[in-house]
């Protein structure tokens, strides 16, 4: 009776081999199930990852159709509103696009020559040359005053000949009325280029510029390189191409080419870029057609 007893507790237990198949069974199930989660997280992640660099193409691709539909405004179609570049050793674009804020335009009075410093720009005198009447310039006076005071100020305008298709920014911190000449006065800002009188004028601009540097979308406003904007990083293509009326394709835009803003029919836009992950590389690209609208009124 004992033997028997001791017989059913031995078969009640298990044995070695079964407890290891089990462990075995144990351990296999919890990798794969491991292996599963770990797989399914990396897949999360990527997801996360394209979904970042969508979003950051995205968003500079609204900063960019926002410039470029203001592109022009208050401008003829003589001036360079839209200036495309291209660096041919690594194919990006350097795109500029321009503004004008004031519809007072101020005709220079008196030349300025390349690399001379001049404190007061004069676009009245006393006399009756075309545009530079001095009674006739009392309200171009009064809203570019207006408009320095409201800004700080200080604003810094642009100065353009169309003779030569050259121009820059240069401050403008006060203005002078003398009672027979109106003037701006710069602080005495050094010239780069030489402007004719009945060619050069000065404008209230808005310009944004936009380039790669580093990996990174660059911005930069109203020439102030000390300030530029870092848009994205990780950027591996920037591709601007300019469609024109009569059906031309053109990777690069200048007066210097005799090319008129007014003859643009879109400003097509190719953007890129990537970010590693796990040994992978993860590239996203947009493409977007964009038209400047001040177009249409010329």
């Amino acid at each position: 009776m004992q033997k028997f007893k001791n017989k059913m507790l031995i078969q009640k237990g298990f044995t070695l081999v079964e407890l290891l198949v089990c462990l075995f069974l144990s351990v296999l199930i919890i990798a794969l199930l491991c292996q599963t989660i770990l797989a399914n997280n990396r897949l999360y992640k990527g997801d996360i990852v394209r979904t970042n660099l969508n979003q950051d193409l995205k968003s500079a691709m609204v900063i960019l159709s926002s410039t470029i539909k203001e592109a022009g405004e208050n401008l003829s179609g003589t001036f360079p509103a839209v200036e495309l570049k291209k660096d041919e050793e690594t194919g990006f674009s350097d795109l500029t696009i321009r503004r004008n804020v004031l519809d007072e335009v101020l005709k220079l009075c008196e030349p300025i020559s390349s690399g001379s410093s001049v404190n007061n720009l004069k676009f009245a005198l006393a006399g009756t040359t075309s545009g530079c009447i001095y009674s006739d310039n009392t309200h171009n006076f009064n809203s570019w005053k207006e408009y320095r005071q409201k800004n700080n100020g200080e604003v810094y305008p642009f100065i353009y000949d169309l003779a030569e298709n050259s121009g820059e920014f240069f401050p403008y911190v006060d203005e002078e009325d003398s009672g027979t000449e109106y003037s701006l006065l710069t602080g005495g800002t050094i010239f780069s280029n030489d402007y004719t009188v009945g060619a050069a004028s000065m404008y209230m601009i808005e310009e944004w510029r936009f380039t790669f540097e580093d990996g990174f979308l660059v911005l930069t406003q109203n020439g102030l390189s000390d300030e530029k904007q870092k848009i994205i990083g990780n950027v591996n293509k920037f591709i601007v191409k300019i469609e024109k009326s009569d059906g031309d394709i053109v990777d690069t835009f200048s007066p210097d080419d005799d090319d008129m803003w007014s003859d643009i029919s879109a400003i097509n836009i190719t953007l890129g870029n990537e970010e590693n992950f796990m040994k992978e590389k993860i590239e996203k690209i947009l493409s977007a057609s964009f038209y400047p609208r001040n177009i249409l009124s010329h």
